[in-house]
């Protein structure tokens, strides 16, 4: 593991294993922030204050509507030390790390990355370099009314289809998204914001954050669906725990409650599922 530390109380590096939780400590660092494909194992570092952003190192992906959240983590938790990584320090974790300097100093893009640049080795894809540029447009914030944001989104179009292709309208049958049509009750998700309280070990059930009612499974090293495809990570519901709700047209979105209750589930295949009684 090899951290920067970037201002003080803030460092940069790449993902830490359990055996280097004493030179975190050495470091004072009390709060990690994770970018990536699955959190840091636990109970390893339950002692930490945590934040946890899922997201691949794709240009695709979308970090922009992260970075208030990031931000807000990284400031609460500064004095105390934070270290923000995802695996190798160099993109997506220098992306939010970047993000922070702007808003902080108020930094345009280029001086923020290269004060970063010379302190330590990065590389953000050219998506998270679109991304820290409209951050800039819009005056460090994420605002996604802004005519910033507007004309950002007319160059980049897949980043909105990307964020909203959980609430897309499909057929009402159920598949494997990596193979044949399931019909024998089981429902495979991507991973889903709801999630995030559920989800920092590498395995174990996912509850109604409403009402605690046990809705499924996870797993981020992946799970083997009943057609034989292995799918990572996995999670991983069961219809019998579910009832449908259906919307009447595709313009209208899925989930007919307040965000982060069990109506989100189900995005990914058009209708909105709540669990049975």
């Amino acid at each position: 593991m090899a951290m920067t530390e970037v201002v003080p109380g803030l460092w940069l590096g790449s993902r830490p294993d359990p055996s280097k939780i004493p030179t975190l400590h050495c470091n004072g660092i009390k709060a990690i922030l994770t970018v990536g494909l699955e959190p840091l194992p636990l109970p390893s570092f339950r002692p930490f204050k945590r934040l946890y952003i899922h997201a691949g190192d794709e240009p695709y992906e979308n970090l922009l509507k992260s970075f208030e959240k990031a931000i807000t983590f990284i400031e609460e938790n500064i004095n105390g030390g934070v270290l923000v990584h995802c695996l190798a320090g160099v993109s997506r974790s220098a992306t939010i790390v970047i993000a922070y300097l702007m808003w902080r100093f108020r930094m345009s893009f280029d001086d923020a990355y290269e004060k970063l640049l010379k302190l330590r080795k990065i590389n953000p894809n050219d998506g998270f370099v679109n991304q820290l540029k409209c951050f800039e447009k819009m005056n460090f914030t994420y605002d996604p009314s802004s005519e910033a944001y507007k004309e950002f989104q007319s160059q980049y179009p897949y980043l909105e289809a990307q964020a909203h292709m959980h609430s897309l309208f499909l057929p009402a049958y159920y598949s494997c998204r990596l193979c044949r049509p399931c019909e024998d009750g089981e429902l495979f998700t991507e991973y889903l914001e709801w999630m995030n309280n559920h989800t920092s070990e590498i395995q174990g059930k996912l509850y109604c954050t409403r009402c605690l009612a046990k809705l499924g499974s996870y797993n981020w090293c992946g799970e083997r669906c009943t057609c034989g495809k292995w799918i990572t990570p996995a999670f991983h519901f069961s219809r019998k725990h579910l009832d449908e709700i259906r919307t009447p047209t595709l313009a209208m979105t899925t989930a007919t409650q307040r965000p982060g209750t069990a109506t989100e589930v189900d995005r990914t295949v058009g209708s909105s599922w709540l669990p049975s009684d």
